[in-house]
């Protein structure tokens, strides 16, 4: 019984696609301490938001392509596709036609463009806890 409430935990947290940041902190350097002097075009709740909108897991069409976010309790991923569809370029195409994805993980500090940023999110957070209520479970 106590290990079929550990797995049930842990299965609530790895089927639910929610990369829905909490929260953002930007930093000037890339040891992220040094708290980075918003202005109205870079600013945590503008860069919260607009990742918020497509973190479902949807395809969303652009001018250039398209891309498509995914995340685990890890990490948070974005990749971007050449074509339109979210349609993956062969194997073998050229460098300047591939398709790119880029990571960072939850709570690491990454640089993105000029700034540093660390963020967090739901699962990030759940994971820890689902692994801490396994672990109970499994201890009576």
């Amino acid at each position: 019984m106590k290990f079929t409430m550990a797995v049930a935990a842990l299965m609530t947290v790895s089927s639910a696609q929610d990369c829905k940041i909490m929260s953002v902190e930007l930093f000037n350097e890339a040891n992220c301490t040094t708290a980075f002097n918003e202005t109205a075009d870079t600013n945590k709740t503008k860069l919260t938001a607009q990742w918020n909108l497509n973190a479902n897991g949807t395809c969303v069409n652009t001018t250039a392509g398209s891309f498509k976010s995914a995340c685990t309790a890890e990490k948070y991923s974005t990749t971007a596709f050449k074509a339109a569809g979210c349609v993956a370029a062969a194997a073998d195409a050229a460098d300047d036609a591939k398709d790119t994805t880029t990571e960072w993980g939850w709570g690491n500090c990454t640089k993105m463009g000029k700034v540093y940023f660390k963020a967090s999110n739901a699962r990030s957070l759940i994971a820890g806890s689902a692994a801490a209520l396994a672990l109970a479970a499994s201890q009576f």
